[in-house]
């Protein structure tokens, strides 16, 4: 019987704790470690916690390490203490009774297979499908969820997949081998970093078909949207550290700069409600790549200098990130904002 090691990653979210909880305790396999890393949480959850389940283990990551950082400090906590699988969760999730079970028996079945997900589901409309598997397209430079499980069990490169970081079962041969979650991705783009990195060190993955849980979706950053400046900073700081590592100094420049850094930028009206704000987010965000700081949980703020540059002339930027002398000697906005 493989010990599992289940490590909840919580920050002040109380109210899913109680269904997250109660569907994970009751999973039908002997050999299940409950620990519950805690991010900084300030609502009382770590007191409510430990008065109404007392059984898990509860972690303290001593500050808001985000997902990486706080998952690695339970990762670090199961492998000293023997896990041969390391079973990585939101807190915002509910589960069907049979979700280990089902994940270890196809693991059993397929022994390179060593990263596995369930089908994810969303809480509020819980027959429709959120994510069955995920798909890294280098071609255009895009990260997406398959439309269908088959799509991604077919994906060839120069394509590759990845597995959703949200109900995520992991062998520890893969941290030994590939390493531990990058915590420069403080949320957003961690799951298909790691995915490339266990894949590039050997290790297969897959979604389980008759499988499922259940995702309340964005309960973290308030719902599934841009409207957002914390999710808005980032998912598009996030984003620049993905590409930048994962094509190289001269892809990411030429091809992802001149082709994407428009989307973000491009065409903003600061006079729509909130619009300000995110757009502050997203300078801070390309202020933080640029300036490359080193600190990466915290949020520096770009001077207004720069968020005034970027709202009337954000095509120099753009051009100068993607050596695109054509446009700058020209002093032509040929770039346009892709979809």
């Amino acid at each position: 019987m493989p010990a599992v090691t289940a490590i909840v990653l919580h920050h002040n979210g109380t109210d899913y704790l109680d269904a997250c909880f109660k569907t994970l305790l009751a999973q039908d396999h002997p050999g299940l470690t409950v620990c519950v890393v805690d991010n900084a949480s300030t609502d009382g959850s770590p007191e409510w916690l430990q008065a109404h389940y007392p059984t898990a283990r509860l972690l303290e990551a001593g500050g808001n390490l985000g997902w990486s950082g706080g998952n690695n400090v339970g990762i670090r906590h199961a492998l000293q203490h023997g896990a041969d699988w390391i079973w990585l969760l939101n807190d915002d999730i509910e589960l069907e009774p049979n979700c280990l079970r089902n994940m270890l028996e196809f693991a059993e079945k397929h022994p390179n297979v060593r990263l596995l997900s369930p089908v994810i589901h969303l809480t509020s409309d819980r027959n429709r499908v959120w994510y069955q598997g995920g798909k890294i397209d280098f071609a255009r430079m895009l990260v997406s969820h398959c439309a269908s499980l088959s799509e991604f069990r077919s994906i060839a490169r120069p394509a590759r997949r990845f597995i959703s970081g949200c109900c995520l079962l992991v062998h520890r041969s893969v941290f030994e081998q590939a390493g531990l979650p990058d915590e420069r991705f403080f949320m957003y783009y961690e799951d298909g970093d790691f995915s490339l990195r266990a894949e590039d060190a050997g290790f297969d993955m897959d979604v389980v078909a008759d499988t499922r849980i259940y995702h309340h979706l964005m309960a973290a950053t308030g719902g599934y949207h841009f409207k957002n400046p914390f999710r808005t900073y980032h998912m598009c700081r996030s984003e620049l550290l993905f590409w930048r590592k994962h094509l190289g100094f001269w892809a990411f420049h030429r091809r992802y700069c001149l082709a994407h850094l428009s989307k973000w930028f491009l065409d903003t009206d600061t006079a729509a409600p909130g619009a300000k704000a995110i757009h502050e987010a997203k300078c801070d965000a390309l202020w933080f790549f640029l300036t490359n700081r080193r600190c990466y949980r915290r949020h520096p703020h770009s001077p207004a200098w720069f968020r005034r540059l970027m709202l009337r002339r954000a095509w120099v930027i753009i051009a100068l990130m993607g050596f695109d002398l054509v446009s700058l000697l020209g002093r032509r906005r040929r770039l346009v904002p892709r979809t």
